[in-house]
């Protein structure tokens, strides 16, 4: 009975104090089929982290389809909501093929247009919101174009850390994957609170090792334009970041070790 005893305590300690392993999980996951006709972005005025550029709706719904960001064009023939009208838009394309975050404007040569999309962490899937989310060589950026509008602007991917954007130095111009975003790029700082414009020659990138993800993105810009209909769009965006476990482990061998003090000051009591 004794020995019985101690190999249940010592199987029961062996668990509590087994690690816990963080998991992979898809946070981001914007592709399918959201609208039933072309819906204009609901908000476009510069940046903003408050408000979303879309939101669900009664016209537009689906997963993670609320998302922030802002934009802006300089020196073109139109902005992104005075191109006349097409078949293209600024906002919500619906395709046959799956629908597809547009920005739509006439170039011009020397006008300048960028753009930014992110999501941000209280809108991540799969129970993540409340979480600590990182990256590890598992977690992974995914981007590609619409089928029936395979254009994609050259495109860095964004990630926001404790209260901090970042953008890449890696630049996409198709669809494209990351892979590892703390080993496989270089990162640089990113303030499109103060001017959406990203410079590059300007800007001074180093490795990161990300620990407490707040959103995740990408944005474009299109800095050598001509007379041409520009439509870069994104049909699938997807990222799958890494979970840092609660330590709840730790809990469970404080009491484990409780109950086992416990039992032998209960034993000390009975034997005098």
């Amino acid at each position: 009975m004794h020995i019985a005893r101690i190999s249940y305590l010592c199987l029961l300690f062996g668990l509590s104090v087994a690690p816990v392993r963080g998991s992979g999980v898809t946070v981001v996951n914007w592709g399918g089929n959201y609208v039933g006709s072309n819906q204009t972005f609901t908000n476009l005025s510069g940046f903003s982290e408050t408000t979303p550029v879309m939101s669900i709706g009664a016209s537009y719904s689906g997963t993670s389809a609320t998302f922030y960001g802002g934009g802006r064009t300089q020196g073109t023939n139109s902005g992104f909501f005075d191109a006349p009208g097409t078949t293209f838009v600024s906002g919500i394309w619906n395709s046959s093929s799956g629908d597809a975050i547009m920005f739509h404007w006439l170039g011009k040569p020397g006008g300048t247009a960028q753009g930014v999309i992110f999501w941000k962490k209280e809108d991540f899937l799969n129970g993540s919101s409340d979480k600590t989310v990182t990256f590890n060589s598992t977690s992974q950026f995914t981007l590609a174009p619409s089928s029936q509008a395979s254009y994609v602007s050259p495109t860095r991917w964004l990630v926001e850390d404790s209260g901090n954007f970042y953008l890449s130095q890696t630049v996409v111009s198709a669809s494209a994957t990351l892979l590892d975003p703390n080993a496989s790029t270089l990162w640089a700082s990113y303030t499109p609170q103060t001017d959406i414009r990203f410079n590059s020659a300007t800007a001074n990138f180093t490795a990161r090792s990300f620990s407490n993800v707040q959103a995740v993105g990408y944005y474009f810009f299109e800095e050598n334009q001509g007379n041409a209909e520009y439509v870069p769009n994104v049909a699938n965006f997807s990222v799958t970041a890494f979970i840092v476990p609660e330590p709840s482990s730790f809990l469970l061998l404080g009491v484990t070790g409780a109950a086992l003090l416990s039992q032998r000051r209960l034993r000390g009591k009975v034997a005098t």
